[in-house]
């Protein structure tokens, strides 16, 4: 994912909470396209939230750092790993 590139994700897929634990569901035509749910921890459903409205890679890191006491570099680890999932699913969308 190149650094700079604003982000966003499917509009036929939704975060819902399934017996405590968070999915990414396909809805609409969408369901043709993925192949069950995705499950995400209680980090990637707020990236999640972050990615609806649109964003970048720096924008997920400097909001999420506010919100977690964690160090830099394992927090753009794990966004970039979740984006990576998200990406290899077809899920994202990003714009120049």
């Amino acid at each position: 994912m190149e650094t700079g590139k604003t982000i966003k994700v499917q509009e036929d897929v939704v975060l819902r909470e399934i017996a405590g634990e968070c999915f990414l569901i396909p809805t609409g035509k969408t369901v043709l396209k993925y192949n069950g749910l995705v499950h995400v921890s209680p980090l990637e459903a707020e990236l999640w939230e972050l990615l609806r409205q649109e964003a970048d890679e720096e924008a997920l890191v400097r909001t999420m750092m506010t919100v977690y006491d964690v160090e830099e570099s394992a927090l753009r680890e794990d966004i970039q790993e979740f984006l990576d999932k998200l990406s290899g699913s077809g899920i994202l969308v990003e714009d120049e």
